[in-house]
This record gives C-alpha cells, sequence and structure tokens, in this order.
C-alpha cells in the first residue's frame, strides 16, 4: 500500500533524512523507533507533503502505486483526510481550542463527502467514538478540546481520522503526552482500528514499550537513517545493529538498577557525512568505520542492518 523508496529530504542544503526505504501493506502496523530528532517525524510529515520548509532532493513515496511527491496542491488535499489521514502529536494543541469537537468531525467529512448532512456526520462520529472506548459521547461531541483528558482527545483524534475510512494512518507520536494508562488505551484503540477496519498504520514513537506492544514491524531510526529493520520479534528480540541494542538496554525495567543510557551524542547534520553516523559512540566500532559508509547486511530474511561488522564481539 505505502512503499518509501531511497527517500532523501533536506532542510535547505543539509541532509536530515537519508535514503530511508520501508513498506507498509495493507492491515499492517509499522513502527519507526528513535531519538527525539533523528528524523522520524519529518519522514511522516513528508508523506503527506505537510511540512513545507523541507525539501525532497530524492526517491519515492508510492500509495498504491502512486508517487505522493509529483502530486499537486489540488491532488494532495484530495488525499489527505480521505484516503490517508494523520493523528498529530498532542491531539489537544492540534484542535482549534474555540471551536468544539463536533466542528473537528464536520470538518474533516465536509472537506470530502459535501453531501453527509450534519445529522448523518453526527451518528457516525457518536459510533466512531464509542467504539475508541469513549462514554457519554453526546457530551463529548458539544464539548471543547479543553474540556477533556489528553486521553479522551486522542482517542477524539483517532475517531476523526477513521471518518472517512482512511486505508492508511499516519501517527506522530500518539501517546508521547499521556499518562501510562492513557497510552495503555491509545494503544488498545489502534490495534482495534487495524482489527475491525483493516487499516494499514505507519506510527513513530520514542516510547520502544508501545512499539513493542503494537507494531508488526520496525523501523530503527538513528540520524536521518533507518538502521535496522524487521519484524518486532526480530528486532527487538534479535537485534543486529549496536544502535538498536544500546536503545532496548537503555529501557529501565520493573526490577533492577537504573540503566545506563547511549553515551555521547548524535551527530551533527552536515552536508557531507563519512562513515557511520554511530561510530562515535558505538562500543564495536572500528577506525574504517568513521570512514567508510555501512551497507545493507540482511541479518535473516526481511531482517536487515545497515552496519559492516554483524558478527561482532565486544573488545
Amino acid at each position: 500500500m505505502l512503499e518509501i523508496r531511497n527517500l532523501c529530504i533536506s532542510y535547505g542544503e543539509i541532509p536530515v533524512v537519508r535514503n530511508v526505504e520501508l513498506e507498509v501493506h495493507q492491515g499492517e502496523i509499522v513502527g519507526i523507533v528513535g531519538e527525539s530528532g533523528c528524523g522520524k517525524s519529518t519522514t511522516l510529515e513528508t508523506i503527506l507533503m505537510l511540512n513545507k520548509t523541507v525539501n525532497v532532493t530524492q526517491g519515492e513515496i508510492l500509495f498504491k502505486g502512486m508517487d505522493i511527491i509529483k502530486k499537486n496542491n489540488e491532488e494532495l488535499r484530495t488525499l489527505r483526510g480521505k484516503d490517508i489521514a494523520m493523528i498529530f502529536q498532542n491531539a489537544p494543541l492540534a484542535m482549534d481550542p474555540l471551536k468544539r469537537i463536533e466542528h473537528y468531525f464536520y470538518e474533516t467529512v465536509q472537506v470530502h463527502r459535501k453531501h453527509v448532512s450534519r445529522q448523518e456526520c453526527k451518528i457516525a462520529a457518536q459510533a466512531l467514538m464509542e467504539k475508541m472506548g469513549l462514554k457519554d459521547t453526546a457530551r463529548i461531541f458539544k464539548s471543547y478540546p479543553f474540556e477533556l483528558s489528553g486521553g479522551m482527545c486522542q482517542r477524539v483524534a483517532i475517531a476523526g481520522a477513521m471518518m472517512n475510512q482512511p486505508e492508511l494512518i499516519l501517527a506522530d507520536e500518539p501517546t508521547s503526552a499521556l499518562d501510562v494508562m492513557s497510552q495503555a488505551q491509545v494503544v488498545r484503540q489502534l490495534q482495534l482500528v487495524r482489527d475491525v477496519f483493516n487499516t494499514a498504520i505507519l506510527i513513530v514513537s520514542h516510547n520502544i514499550g508501545v512499539i513493542a506492544h503494537l507494531v508488526d514491524k520496525v523501523a530503527v531510526m538513528y540520524s536521518g537513517e533507518i538502521i535496522e529493520w524487521g519484524s518486532r520479534e526480530d528486532v527487538l528480540l534479535c537485534s543486529g545493529h549496536p544502535y538498536t541494542q544500546a536503545l532496548i538496554e537503555s529501557v529501565p525495567k520493573m526490577n533492577g538498577p537504573v540503566p545506563e543510557g547511549i553515551s555521547g551524542q548524535p551527530p551533527e547534520y552536515v552536508i557531507d557525512r563519512q562513515g557511520c553516523g554511530f561510530a562515535l559512540r558505538c562500543r564495536y566500532a572500528k577506525e574504517s568505520c568513521q570512514k567508510k559508509k555501512p551497507e545493507k547486511v540482511y541479518l535473516s530474511e526481511g531482517h536487515w542492518i545497515l552496519c559492516d561488522i554483524p558478527n561482532r564481539k565486544e573488545t
């Protein structure tokens, strides 16, 4: 359904996303995980060409075989919200505080289906909100965003995204501003959307716990590049890239000492970067890693890493 090929994005002359490749099939949930600033949200926004400050310098974004990059503004408006919907980070801030929730649903529908009456929209919206586990939907429908909790707003946003029954949902850190209980609710609702509507979902998150409970496939992103790709089990249980391993090791456990973070800082984005972006922080790195760009190495079918020393031993 969605195929990204060799995607390169820059701010001005500075590359911020390099050679990204991934696929999302119908009924599949794919997650992009990585630290803040790694380029995952930029990649997601570029799928719908929402960020006007970036330049796509190379690659293709294919949705059902059509290259989104080549679409004009009118064609993009038709695509947004109908075939591909977006769930933004921090839903209360993404909604207009001066307008009631009902306006959010009406606007979503009227852009693409002008023949739908307000009453039909109300019935459909309340039914979707009930599917999302919300009660007293009549009150919520007439509420302002600031009158709802963060978790309620996020579930309203998911219901709104489903109003036109899109084939693909893009979710940008949908749990980042929520407490743990609300995070679990949102994860369950996204799973429900996939199971009930067979919708494909591409989610970005820095929360490995959310990724572990939700997705089918994982792309690990670091400094603008996908450095590991595979099934959830392959990437999280049999990770091959040193960054993925360090990222998983840094997650706090219920019982045990506080884990150490990854030493150092991600590299600055530069026009012509040499070698592996993780080399200066990698416990396995050799001198050649700072000079030679790593190649893709398959560890098993469908599971690859961007690293020249996959069969390494710590020294």
